[in-house]
């Protein structure tokens, strides 16, 4: 998702929002992470990590073609969907790790997620500005992050829980 944080700003202006709104809608976006925790607990519960991730990531991959639209409210509405959605998906990927990894090993397969997380990171904005040099503009750009959510929904799909004793995991 590093991808949209970067060239949201400029996705935005490029479609002819005034860049102090386009600053003010990703602040908004970044606001609206904290509405995207509230009853985290609860859904988890009644629908397990791996199901709710992959919600948040539907949702945001969704709210992320809001950005095609190309007016102020369409621009709106990406910031609440996608913020609340980051919001709830930062903290679900770490439940969800621990429900797939056994405990013994969870430190560092953690810390191999993170760096499979911190690789795509830094390389999904050099793809994503190469994409739109080539194009002139941010459609197809839009297109492959939305389809990336849509990837990690399937890929999450195949995971599941770790076998170990003494921890209840929702399927």
């Amino acid at each position: 998702f590093s991808s949209v944080l970067v060239f949201q700003v400029p996705i935005m202006t490029s479609a002819g929002i005034a860049a102090t709104t386009a600053a003010t809608l990703a602040g908004v976006r970044g606001g609206c992470q904290v509405f995207g925790r509230l009853g985290l607990i609860a859904t988890v519960a009644s629908r397990g990590a791996r199901r709710s991730l992959q919600v948040a990531y539907s949702v945001a991959g969704a709210g992320v073609l809001l950005l095609l639209i190309g007016n102020v409210g369409a621009a709106v509405g990406y910031a609440i969907v996608v913020g609340v959605a980051l919001g709830t998906a930062s903290p679900l990927q770490a439940i969800h790790a621990q429900e797939i990894f056994d405990p013994d090993d969870l430190g560092l397969l953690m810390g191999l997620q993170q760096s499979v997380f911190s690789i795509a990171g830094g390389l999904g904005p050099i793809f994503i500005g190469q994409l739109f040099e080539a194009s002139g503009n941010y459609k197809a750009s839009i297109w492959v992050i939305s389809g990336a959510m849509v990837v990690s929904v399937l890929l999450l799909s195949q995971s599941r829980p770790a076998r170990h004793p003494n921890v209840q995991v929702a399927e």
